[in-house]
């Protein structure tokens, strides 16, 4: 009898035993995917915010972040005051789209902005919400800003 090697039937059973454990973690990673796509659009919403601040510093004028129509929101977009008190406004950065079939984007507000200190325009504290359309709703990232202009990402 030689000794060397796997025989078939053990080779098989490893392959059930792999099965088994691929079977059992496939549902885990759709989850794992919509946390995960819940945490990249806080990210990238906050950092446009703080693009946004710095930009009103840099140019010394309002920057406004516009998210449009929140009951239909396809993205959102940077507008500066180029006109000074003309209110003439030009877009900053092309529209950032979502995907809007996984997130939804949520605020009391449809445009936010930074006067050229850095300071939050509205005077005081603004949330936005950003949640999975389906699964799990305790997913939710909260994004405020503060009267001062501080931007974080809460849970």
């Amino acid at each position: 009898m030689n000794n060397k090697g796997f025989t078939l039937m053990e080779a098989m059973i490893v392959a059930v035993i792999i099965a088994i454990a691929a079977a059992l973690a496939v549902p885990n990673m759709g989850g794992w995917m919509q946390r995960r796509a819940v945490n990249n659009e806080a990210r990238r919403l906050a950092s446009t915010l703080q693009l946004a601040k710095s930009e009103a510093v840099t140019r010394n004028t309002n920057v406004y972040l516009d998210l449009g129509d929140l009951s239909d929101l396809k993205g959102y977009a940077l507008y500066y005051n180029s006109g000074g008190s003309t209110g003439a406004y030009k877009q900053l950065t092309p529209l950032i789209t979502i995907d809007e079939d996984k997130i939804l984007i949520s605020s009391i507000v449809t445009s936010m902005g930074f006067n050229s200190r850095g300071l939050n325009l509205a005077l005081s504290e603004i949330s936005l919400r950003v949640q999975p359309k389906l699964g799990n709703p305790s997913w939710v990232r909260v994004i405020k800003v503060s009267s001062g202009g501080a931007i974080t990402i809460e849970p």
